[in-house]
Protein backbone atom coordinates (compact mmCIF):
# COMPACT_ATOMS: atom_id res chain seq x y z
CA UNK A 1 0.00 0.00 0.00
CA UNK A 2 2.80 2.19 0.93
CA UNK A 3 4.57 1.29 -2.20
CA UNK A 4 1.59 2.59 -4.19
CA UNK A 5 1.21 5.77 -2.52
CA UNK A 6 5.33 6.42 -3.52
CA UNK A 7 4.63 5.20 -7.36
CA UNK A 8 1.57 7.84 -7.75
CA UNK A 9 3.76 10.59 -5.82
CA UNK A 10 7.12 10.04 -8.13
CA UNK A 11 4.58 10.02 -11.18
CA UNK A 12 3.00 13.35 -10.39
CA UNK A 13 6.44 14.89 -9.68
CA UNK A 14 7.61 13.83 -12.76
CA UNK A 15 4.61 15.59 -14.81
CA UNK A 16 4.86 18.45 -13.07
CA UNK A 17 8.69 19.08 -14.29
CA UNK A 18 7.86 17.91 -17.49
CA UNK A 19 5.25 20.53 -17.32
CA UNK A 20 7.29 23.49 -16.24
CA UNK A 21 10.52 22.91 -18.20
CA UNK A 22 7.87 23.14 -21.32
CA UNK A 23 6.46 26.33 -19.92
CA UNK A 24 9.70 27.84 -19.70
CA UNK A 25 10.48 26.97 -23.36
CA UNK A 26 8.11 28.73 -24.58
CA UNK A 27 8.45 31.37 -22.33
CA UNK A 28 11.79 31.87 -23.88
CA UNK A 29 11.04 30.92 -27.36
CA UNK A 30 8.57 33.87 -27.03
CA UNK A 31 11.22 36.63 -25.32
CA UNK A 32 13.73 35.36 -28.61
CA UNK A 33 10.78 36.17 -30.96
CA UNK A 34 9.96 39.45 -29.79
CA UNK A 35 13.57 40.47 -29.13
CA UNK A 36 14.32 39.63 -33.27
CA UNK A 37 11.46 42.07 -34.41
CA UNK A 38 8.75 39.10 -34.74
CA UNK A 39 7.68 35.24 -35.47
CA UNK A 40 10.86 33.75 -36.84
CA UNK A 41 11.24 33.74 -40.40
CA UNK A 42 9.39 37.32 -40.95
CA UNK A 43 11.47 39.56 -42.86
CA UNK A 44 13.24 42.67 -41.00
CA UNK A 45 13.28 45.94 -42.43
CA UNK A 46 17.34 46.28 -43.54
CA UNK A 47 19.88 48.92 -42.02
CA UNK A 48 21.33 51.54 -43.77
CA UNK A 49 24.36 50.90 -45.38
CA UNK A 50 27.91 52.73 -45.42
CA UNK A 51 29.41 54.74 -47.97
CA UNK A 52 32.75 53.30 -49.25
CA UNK A 53 34.19 55.18 -52.51
CA UNK A 54 34.36 57.98 -53.19
CA UNK A 55 35.66 59.38 -49.55
CA UNK A 56 33.55 61.27 -47.99
CA UNK A 57 34.96 64.79 -49.12
CA UNK A 58 37.60 63.57 -51.58
CA UNK A 59 38.36 65.96 -54.68
CA UNK A 60 39.82 65.68 -58.33
CA UNK A 61 37.17 62.79 -58.86
CA UNK A 62 36.90 61.93 -62.61
CA UNK A 63 33.62 61.73 -64.48
CA UNK A 64 31.70 59.71 -64.40
CA UNK A 65 32.63 58.20 -60.92
CA UNK A 66 31.93 54.85 -59.44
CA UNK A 67 29.64 55.05 -56.48
CA UNK A 68 29.97 52.32 -53.61
CA UNK A 69 28.81 50.95 -50.46
CA UNK A 70 28.34 48.64 -47.97
CA UNK A 71 25.99 45.46 -49.11
CA UNK A 72 23.01 44.38 -46.78
CA UNK A 73 22.34 40.76 -46.50
CA UNK A 74 18.47 41.04 -46.30
CA UNK A 75 18.44 44.29 -48.95
CA UNK A 76 17.03 43.43 -52.55
CA UNK A 77 17.50 46.79 -53.56
CA UNK A 78 18.92 50.49 -53.00
CA UNK A 79 18.14 53.46 -53.52
CA UNK A 80 20.70 56.30 -54.31
CA UNK A 81 20.33 59.91 -53.98
CA UNK A 82 23.06 62.81 -55.43
CA UNK A 83 22.26 66.37 -55.33
CA UNK A 84 24.45 69.21 -55.06
CA UNK A 85 23.74 70.70 -51.83
CA UNK A 86 23.85 69.09 -48.78
CA UNK A 87 20.40 69.22 -47.37
CA UNK A 88 19.28 67.11 -50.78
CA UNK A 89 16.67 69.94 -52.15
CA UNK A 90 18.69 70.22 -55.27
CA UNK A 91 18.68 66.10 -56.18
CA UNK A 92 20.69 65.50 -59.22
CA UNK A 93 19.54 62.11 -59.53
CA UNK A 94 17.36 59.32 -57.83
CA UNK A 95 18.04 55.94 -58.85
CA UNK A 96 17.20 52.01 -57.60
CA UNK A 97 19.63 49.45 -57.80
CA UNK A 98 18.81 45.95 -58.21
CA UNK A 99 21.48 44.20 -58.76
CA UNK A 100 25.11 45.34 -56.60
CA UNK A 101 26.17 47.89 -54.03
CA UNK A 102 27.72 50.10 -56.88
CA UNK A 103 26.61 52.73 -58.94
CA UNK A 104 28.03 54.76 -61.95
CA UNK A 105 26.77 58.42 -62.10
CA UNK A 106 26.48 59.49 -65.51
CA UNK A 107 25.47 62.86 -66.12
CA UNK A 108 27.84 64.70 -63.50
CA UNK A 109 29.74 67.39 -64.78
CA UNK A 110 33.25 68.64 -63.95
CA UNK A 111 34.47 71.42 -61.09
CA UNK A 112 31.25 70.45 -58.92
CA UNK A 113 30.98 69.33 -55.66
CA UNK A 114 28.02 66.69 -55.15
CA UNK A 115 26.40 64.80 -52.43
CA UNK A 116 24.94 61.45 -52.16
CA UNK A 117 23.63 58.97 -49.78
CA UNK A 118 21.90 55.35 -50.15
CA UNK A 119 19.06 53.73 -48.08
CA UNK A 120 18.34 49.95 -48.32
CA UNK A 121 14.95 48.45 -49.54
CA UNK A 122 13.46 44.92 -48.95
CA UNK A 123 9.79 43.74 -49.39
CA UNK A 124 9.12 44.67 -45.63
CA UNK A 125 10.71 48.57 -45.75
CA UNK A 126 12.93 50.50 -46.63
CA UNK A 127 15.83 51.58 -43.73
CA UNK A 128 16.81 55.25 -43.30
CA UNK A 129 19.42 57.25 -45.55
CA UNK A 130 23.14 57.02 -44.70
CA UNK A 131 25.36 59.62 -43.47
CA UNK A 132 25.49 62.05 -46.48
CA UNK A 133 29.17 62.03 -48.44
CA UNK A 134 30.45 65.18 -50.66
CA UNK A 135 32.89 64.69 -53.59
CA UNK A 136 33.98 67.33 -56.27
CA UNK A 137 34.68 66.18 -59.67
CA UNK A 138 37.98 67.83 -61.35
CA UNK A 139 38.79 70.59 -62.41
CA UNK A 140 39.72 70.12 -65.95
CA UNK A 141 40.98 73.31 -67.81
CA UNK A 142 40.67 73.48 -71.59
CA UNK A 143 43.81 72.50 -73.73
CA UNK A 144 45.16 74.79 -75.94
CA UNK A 145 45.71 73.42 -79.64
CA UNK A 146 46.60 76.10 -82.63
CA UNK A 147 48.18 78.35 -83.30
CA UNK A 148 50.88 76.38 -81.89
CA UNK A 149 52.70 77.71 -78.77
CA UNK A 150 55.51 79.49 -80.33
CA UNK A 151 53.97 79.76 -83.47
CA UNK A 152 55.45 82.58 -85.69
CA UNK A 153 54.61 84.25 -89.01
CA UNK A 154 50.48 84.21 -87.94
CA UNK A 155 47.37 85.36 -89.73
CA UNK A 156 46.14 88.68 -88.02
CA UNK A 157 42.74 87.36 -87.82
CA UNK A 158 43.67 83.82 -86.59
CA UNK A 159 41.20 80.89 -85.64
CA UNK A 160 42.36 80.02 -81.91
CA UNK A 161 41.34 76.14 -81.41
CA UNK A 162 40.77 74.27 -77.91
CA UNK A 163 39.75 71.08 -76.95
CA UNK A 164 36.25 70.68 -75.73
CA UNK A 165 35.96 69.81 -71.95
CA UNK A 166 32.91 67.63 -71.26
CA UNK A 167 30.35 69.39 -69.52
CA UNK A 168 31.28 72.96 -70.46
CA UNK A 169 28.43 74.87 -71.85
CA UNK A 170 30.46 77.75 -72.67
CA UNK A 171 34.05 79.13 -72.87
CA UNK A 172 35.78 82.69 -71.88
CA UNK A 173 38.94 83.39 -74.36
CA UNK A 174 41.62 86.01 -73.52
CA UNK A 175 43.86 87.49 -75.67
CA UNK A 176 46.70 90.24 -74.57
CA UNK A 177 50.32 91.26 -75.64
CA UNK A 178 51.33 90.98 -71.62
CA UNK A 179 52.92 87.45 -70.83
CA UNK A 180 51.58 87.84 -67.61
CA UNK A 181 48.20 88.66 -68.15
CA UNK A 182 48.58 92.44 -66.63
CA UNK A 183 46.36 93.26 -68.84
CA UNK A 184 43.45 91.96 -71.67
CA UNK A 185 43.85 93.04 -75.10
CA UNK A 186 40.73 90.88 -75.65
CA UNK A 187 37.96 88.90 -73.96
CA UNK A 188 35.38 86.88 -75.56
CA UNK A 189 32.97 84.38 -73.45
CA UNK A 190 32.44 81.86 -76.96
CA UNK A 191 29.80 79.20 -77.05
CA UNK A 192 30.37 76.02 -78.06
CA UNK A 193 32.11 74.67 -80.37
CA UNK A 194 35.89 75.49 -79.39
CA UNK A 195 36.96 77.34 -81.76
CA UNK A 196 37.51 81.57 -82.05
CA UNK A 197 38.13 83.43 -84.84
CA UNK A 198 39.73 87.15 -83.97
CA UNK A 199 40.33 89.83 -85.90
CA UNK A 200 41.90 93.33 -85.59
CA UNK A 201 45.37 92.10 -84.13
CA UNK A 202 48.62 94.45 -85.22
CA UNK A 203 51.51 92.75 -87.66
CA UNK A 204 54.58 91.78 -86.09
CA UNK A 205 53.15 91.58 -82.81
CA UNK A 206 53.56 88.52 -80.36
CA UNK A 207 49.50 87.90 -78.58
CA UNK A 208 49.32 85.58 -75.19
CA UNK A 209 45.91 83.44 -75.00
CA UNK A 210 44.41 81.46 -72.24
CA UNK A 211 40.61 80.05 -72.14
CA UNK A 212 38.76 78.89 -69.10
CA UNK A 213 35.49 76.47 -69.53
CA UNK A 214 32.42 77.73 -67.81
CA UNK A 215 30.08 75.15 -66.69
CA UNK A 216 26.52 75.35 -65.23
CA UNK A 217 27.23 76.31 -61.29
CA UNK A 218 31.19 76.93 -61.52
CA UNK A 219 34.39 78.05 -63.92
CA UNK A 220 37.36 75.70 -64.40
CA UNK A 221 41.32 77.78 -63.64
CA UNK A 222 42.57 79.10 -66.75
CA UNK A 223 44.65 76.82 -69.15
CA UNK A 224 48.30 77.27 -70.05
CA UNK A 225 48.67 79.71 -71.96
CA UNK A 226 50.36 79.90 -75.33
CA UNK A 227 51.56 82.55 -77.50
CA UNK A 228 52.01 83.45 -81.24
CA UNK A 229 53.62 85.90 -83.24
CA UNK A 230 51.60 87.40 -86.34
CA UNK A 231 53.01 87.97 -89.59
CA UNK A 232 53.49 91.17 -91.80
Amino acid sequence: MRENILSQRIVICLVLSVLMLSSISCVDMMTSDQSSGGTSGTATVPTKPLLFAPANLAVGIYTPPTLVWQAISNATSYTVQIAKDSQFKNIVTTKTITTSATYVALGLVNNTTYYWRVCSNNSTGSSEYSTAYSFTTVNITPLLLTPYNGATNQSRMPVLVWETVTGAVNYTVEVTTSSTFAYITLTRTYVVPSTLLITGLLANTTYYWRVRAIFSSSTSNNSNPFHFTTGS
